[in-house]
C-alpha cells in the first residue's frame, strides 16, 4: 500500500499549516496514496474536521531531539509506525514541516527505506549549528526540501552559504465560507474598522499593534473597530493583544480566538486588512483591502493586489513602507476600497507533485546521530522535558520550550 506521511507538531490548532495539511490529505487521497498525518501532540483542540481522524497518531517522542531519545524508546516508536503503515509499498513517501520532526522524518523513512520530503512551512527556520545546516544541505543538494517562496531556504542558510531556494505553494487559504457571522463578533458602529487575520504570536503582531495605536492616537476625535480573527495555544500571546487595545480609549477590540471556518461576513465587516502571507488572501480575496507585513523587520510591503503581489517577504527593490502611511491611504485619501467581488480558492497541487517526481531516484539518507545539540539545550531537553515526560501544554513545559529556543 502507498502511503502519504505527514509529520508535523500539531492539528490541535487552528493556522496555515493546519490548513495546508488538510489540503495536501485531500491531494495526497486524490493522487493515489492513503494519507496519514502523525503529529506530536501538542495543542488542545482539532478545529478541522478532516484531521479528526488522525488525532489517535500522536507520538510525544517527536517533541523532543531523535538524540536525546533512547534507543528503546526510538525502537517503539518505529514498531508503532509499521503497525499504523499495514503492508506498506518503498514507493510511500514521507513529509515533514519544521526542524524537529524533519530529523525524525530522516530517521524514520531510513529506516523503512521510503523517501522523505522536507517542506517548510514556517516563515522563520533557524539553523542552530554547522551540524543542522550539514544535514538540510544534503537534503538540499538532493532536491528534497522546498520553502514556501523563494526567499524561505536562503534565508535559512544564509549563515553558512548562499543557496538559490526551491518554492512550491503552500495552499492553505480556503479557510472562510458563507457562514453566518455570530453576534458576539458583529462590531458596533465606528469610523474605522481594522481587521487582521493570523496568530498572536507571529513576530508582525506588536509592531502591526504600535501602528494601529498609533494611527489611532493621531485621529482621537474618531472612533476604532480593531476586529482581531485568530489566536494562539501561547495564551500569553493572546493576553498581549488583548491587553494593549484596552489602554486605548478611542479603539475597541473585537478578539475571535482560533475560529475554523470563518465566515465572510465576519471578514466583510473591515474597512482593511493587515496580515502576512496566506491570510492577506484570505481578506483579498473577500474584497477588502489589504495591508502586506514583510516576515522580516514586521513594515509594509504594500495593498495585495494594488501596489505588490508579495505575500512575506519585499523584494530588493521594494521600499520599506509604515503601516500608518496606508491606513492613510485607505481611510483619509480613499484610495483603495472594499470592492464586492467574493473570489474562492483554485486548489492545484500538481507543482507539488512534479517536485516530488523530479527527486533523487537513488535513496540515501543523512545520518541523523551527526546533528549535535548545543549542550545547554541538550540538557535541559533530556532531564527537564523528556525524562519529566512534561504535558506540552503545561506550563512547565512552555518554560522550557521557551528557554530551549532562546538556547538555539
Amino acid at each position: 500500500m502507498k502511503y502519504y506521511i505527514i509529520l508535523q507538531p500539531s492539528i490541535r490548532s487552528m493556522g496555515g499549516e493546519e490548513m495546508y495539511t488538510r489540503n495536501k490529505v485531500v491531494s495526497a487521497r486524490e493522487h493515489g496514496f492513503v494519507p496519514i498525518v502523525i503529529h506530536s501532540g501538542i495543542g488542545e483542540k482539532i478545529y478541522i474536521e478532516d484531521l479528526k481522524i488522525y488525532d489517535k497518531y500522536e507520538f510525544s517522542e517527536f517533541r523532543y531531539e531523535p538524540c536525546v531519545v533512547s534507543s528503546k524508546k526510538k525502537s517503539i516508536v518505529l514498531n508503532r509506525l509499521r503497525d499504523i503503515l499495514k503492508d506498506f509499498s518503498n514507493d510511500s513517501i514521507i513529509e515533514s514541516h519544521e526542524i524537529l520532526v524533519a530529523e525524525w522524518g530522516e530517521w524514520l523513512a531510513k529506516e523503512l527505506g521510503i523517501r522523505h520530503f522536507i517542506y517548510m512551512l514556517l516563515e522563520h527556520n533557524s539553523l542552530y549549528n554547522k551540524s543542522l545546516y550539514d544535514f538540510f544541505y544534503f537534503k538540499y543538494k538532493r532536491q528534497e526540501l522546498a520553502g514556501i517562496v523563494e526567499a524561505t531556504i536562503p534565508e535559512m542558510f544564509k549563515k553558512y552559504s548562499k543557496v538559490v531556494g526551491y518554492a512550491l505553494p503552500a495552499y492553505c487559504t480556503n479557510t472562510y465560507e458563507d457562514i453566518p457571522c455570530l453576534d458576539a463578533f458583529k462590531v458596533g458602529k465606528a469610523d474605522f474598522t481594522i481587521g487582521t487575520i493570523g496568530r498572536t504570536n507571529k513576530q508582525y503582531v506588536q509592531p502591526m499593534i504600535d501602528s494601529i495605536l498609533k494611527f489611532a492616537s493621531i485621529y482621537k476625535d474618531k472612533r476604532f473597530n480593531v476586529l482581531y480573527v485568530g489566536g494562539s495555544m501561547d495564551k500569553q500571546s493572546e493576553y498581549n493583544v488583548i491587553s494593549r487595545f484596552s489602554s486605548a480609549r478611542n479603539v475597541n477590540l473585537y478578539f475571535t480566538g482560533m475560529v475554523f471556518p470563518i465566515s465572510i461576513e465576519l471578514i466583510r465587516q473591515m474597512d482593511v486588512c493587515i496580515a502576512s502571507s496566506g491570510s492577506c488572501i484570505v481578506s483579498y480575496n473577500c474584497g477588502i483591502p489589504t495591508i502586506v507585513v514583510d516576515g522580516n523587520d514586521s513594515k509594509a510591503i504594500g495593498i495585495y493586489g494594488k501596489t505588490t503581489d508579495r505575500l512575506l517577504f519585499r523584494g530588493e527593490n521594494d521600499r520599506v513602507i509604515e503601516i500608518e502611511e496606508l491606513l492613510d491611504k485607505i481611510f483619509v485619501q480613499k484610495i483603495y476600497k472594499k470592492e464586492d467581488d467574493i473570489k474562492y480558492v483554485d486548489i492545484d497541487f500538481s507543482t507539488h507533485w512534479s517536485f516530488l517526481k523530479q527527486m533523487a531516484n537513488k535513496r540515501e539518507y543523512y545520518d541523523i546521530s551527526n546533528i549535535k545539540l548545543p549542550l545547554k539545550r541538550k540538557l535541559l531537553s533530556i532531564f527537564l522535558g523528556y525524562y519529566y515526560g512534561l504535558n506540552p501544554n503545561s506550563i512547565k513545559h512552555r518554560i522550557i520550550t521557551k528557554t530551549l529556543r532562546c538556547l538555539s
